[in-house]
């Protein structure tokens, strides 16, 4: 007998969604969510720079008084420690599993803050700055693909904006508690943040996926079991579909990565849209917010303003991980770019304006809008979508190896930007770089039409076959 084929929708378009029950949302929700912690930890640290700037660039500063030079390695050297870490990462997960990896990471999170709370000198918080920067590129890496390993399809993508939402959660972590608390206060707090993820963590199960490609399937059954709220028949047809994905997989190689149409596919996608979530700006800004608000004349004190930011940025994100299963993931990523390059483009002319001595006082607002804006737009789509269809578009064989690839890619080019954001204000001035990344982030439209696919409710597996094939999928 003939086999019956589906006809389903190309990608780019998306896929057929049928009518699935969510089998043990609460628990996968949960999951997520303790998993997630790791990219809280790296949205504090990413946000600390914002309100201790003035702090450690005075003379009451705890570690002597710092001068931009060394003030911006105190801001780049986390995305430092963020580049040696993917490909350590990838390795350990596959070694030690994603529980491990996730654990590991803690422990460099808890030396990190540690250190951070208790050193009064220099080098040593350059050093925990390092350790933090190391630790967040492993739950960028480890975090994602274990949401993506552990969710159904119907709610892979909401539970894949939570570690968009948890970073940005941190980010305002820092921006309210680190102008409230002292500075010895908020480290010691954050030092306690790794702490409570080592105790919830321990109740979590490991990555199925993980499980069945160790040929532990046993282990990988009650991984699931758990997961779905022993929903038994839910566990067998993931277990059916386990196992025929399985038989699919090549080796974890370098030459892996590339070795089928599918894959280079993936590679492309996971590098440009890292590429253009950079190109947007968006590090230096969150890095330097009170900087460019202090810059702008506002009325608004920069670090309130900072605070503003960060809330908005924070229920964008929120509620991307209610629709981005809903309205996809290439209409919120065009939705983002356009109006993040919007925003810049208009605040690069309100900077232009005013270092040319136009009259600008009756507009102090419009760089709070802006960044306002910008942020809220990131937190739609930019931010979170690119873990989310990376995470999607590989198969697990070489999923940690490429992540590690794409994320070192995208913190090479963080550092970059963060490095030298300052350089860049003082040979071309502010507003020339405002132009430049909302010029990139409208570009950014050109690669989603041209490269990303749309995944929205497609099994896993089923989108590497048609990356690979097309859109027929034998059933």
């Amino acid at each position: 007998m003939e086999k019956a084929k589906a006809e389903i929708r190309p990608l780019s378009t998306g896929g057929y969604v049928a009518p699935n029950v969510v089998c043990g949302r609460a628990r996968q929700v949960l999951a997520a969510t303790v998993v997630s912690i790791l990219a809280l930890l790296f949205g504090i640290t990413m946000g600390w720079t914002s309100p201790v700037q003035s702090l450690l660039q005075s003379d009451r500063s705890p570690i002597g008084r710092l001068t931009d030079e060394e003030f911006s390695w105190l801001a780049s050297l986390t995305l430092v420690g963020g580049l040696t870490g993917p490909f350590l990462w990838s390795r350990l997960a596959d070694k030690l599993g994603r529980k491990g990896g996730c654990y590991l990471a803690a422990a460099c999170y808890l030396l990190g803050w540690g250190l951070t709370a208790l050193t009064a000198r220099h080098g040593l918080l350059l050093a925990a700055r390092f350790l933090n920067g190391l630790a967040g590129s492993g739950g960028l890496i480890i975090g994602p693909a274990y949401i993506s390993e552990t969710a159904q399809s119907a709610i892979r993508g909401a539970l894949g904006s939570v570690v968009m939402l948890s970073l940005n959660a941190g980010v305002l972590f820092s921006y309210t508690l680190g102008a409230i608390l002292s500075y010895q206060a908020f480290n010691l707090l954050c030092t306690a943040i790794p702490v409570i993820f080592f105790l919830l963590f321990l109740w979590m199960p490991e990555s199925p996926e993980y499980l069945w490609n160790k040929k532990e399937i046993k282990a990988a059954e009650a991984s699931l079991l758990w997961l779905r709220d022993d929903n038994e028949k839910c566990v067998q047809e993931e277990m059916d579909s386990l196992a025929r994905y399985a038989s699919d997989q090549g080796g974890a190689s370098a030459s892996a990565l590339v070795s089928t149409r599918g894959r280079r596919k993936a590679m492309i996608i996971g590098l440009g849209l890292f590429s253009w979530q950079q190109f947007s700006g968006v590090v230096p800004i969150l890095a330097y917010t009170a900087f460019i608000f202090d810059k702008s004349g506002s009325s608004i004190a920069p670090e309130r303003a900072a605070i503003i930011v960060g809330v908005i940025q924070l229920m964008a994100s929120f509620v991307s991980s209610f629709i981005v299963d809903r309205c996809g993931r290439r209409l919120l990523l065009f939705i983002s770019y356009v109006f993040m390059g919007l925003a810049l483009l208009t605040l690069g002319t309100y900077f232009y304006l005013e270092s040319v001595n136009t009259d600008v006082s009756s507009f102090r607002w419009i760089p709070v809008l802006c960044l306002s804006v910008h942020v809220l737009n990131y937190g739609l789509g930019a931010g979170p979508i690119p873990y989310i269809v990376t995470s999607e578009t590989l198969p697990i064989d070489i999923k940690g190896l490429a992540v590690s690839v794409v994320i070192w890619w995208g913190t090479f080019l963080a550092f970059l930007n963060v490095k030298f954001f300052p350089v860049f204000i003082d040979k071309v001035g502010l507003s020339e770089c405002l132009f430049s990344y909302g010029i990139l982030s409208v570009a950014g439209c050109l690669f989603v039409w041209s490269a990303v696919p749309e995944t929205k409710g497609i099994p896993l597996h089923d989108i590497l076959l048609r990356l690979n094939r097309g859109s027929k999928v034998e059933v």
